[in-house]
C-alpha cells in the first residue's frame, strides 16, 4: 500500500502592479492561483498466488475557489472625459471562477507474462469548470474559454518485455 499526500497553501498577491491593463492591481490577488491545493493518492498493488498481480489506484485533486483572470481588455471602456475605466475590464471577469475537484481511478490486472489491462476513470464526479477564458479574435465584448476535461473512462492493454 502507498499513500501520497501534497499540500500548498500560498496566498500570491500583487506587491506594487500600477501599470496592468486593468489599471492599479497592488494588494489584489493573483487571478489563476488558489490558495490552497491539495492532492490525495493511494495504490494498492496486491500479487496472487500465481504470481500476476492486482492494482488499484486511487487519487484526488482539490484547488480552492479562486478569480480565473484578471479581467478582459475588450470590456474596458472610455468615460466621458476621455480616461479608460479599467474597472469594468475587471467587472467583466468577475464571474468566471473555478474550483478544482478531481477524482481518478484505476484497477490494473498485471500478468507475469507482461500483459497488463486496466480499466480507468478520470473526473468520476464529472467536476466542470473552465480553466482559462480570454476575448474571443475578432469579435468584439466575446469570451471565449477552455473547458476542463469531462468525466472519461477506458480500457487499455499493454505489454512489458
Amino acid at each position: 500500500l502507498t499513500l501520497s499526500v501534497a499540500f500548498t497553501y500560498l496566498d500570491a498577491e500583487y506587491k506594487d502592479f500600477v501599470a496592468s491593463p486593468f489599471g492599479d492591481l497592488s494588494g489584489r490577488p493573483v487571478a489563476g492561483v488558489p490558495e490552497l491545493s491539495a492532492s490525495f493518492g493511494a495504490q494498492w498493488d496486491k500479487e496472487l498466488a500465481n504470481q500476476d498481480r492486482i492494482i488499484l489506484r486511487g487519487d484526488y485533486s482539490y484547488e480552492s475557489d479562486v478569480q480565473v483572470i484578471e479581467g478582459l481588455l475588450a470590456f474596458i471602456t472610455t468615460n466621458p472625459d476621455g480616461t479608460r475605466n479599467f474597472q469594468t475590464g475587471r467587472n467583466a471577469a468577475q464571474p468566471y471562477r473555478r474550483q478544482v475537484d478531481l477524482v481518478n481511478a484505476s484497477i490494473t490486472y498485471a500478468m507475469n507474462n507482461g500483459l497488463e489491462l486496466t480499466a480507468w476513470g478520470r473526473n468520476l464526479l464529472d467536476d466542470r469548470y473552465i480553466s482559462t477564458i480570454f476575448g474571443s479574435v475578432a469579435q468584439g465584448q466575446s469570451v471565449s474559454g477552455y473547458p476542463n476535461q469531462p468525466r472519461t473512462y477506458g480500457v487499455s492493454a499493454r505489454y512489458r518485455f
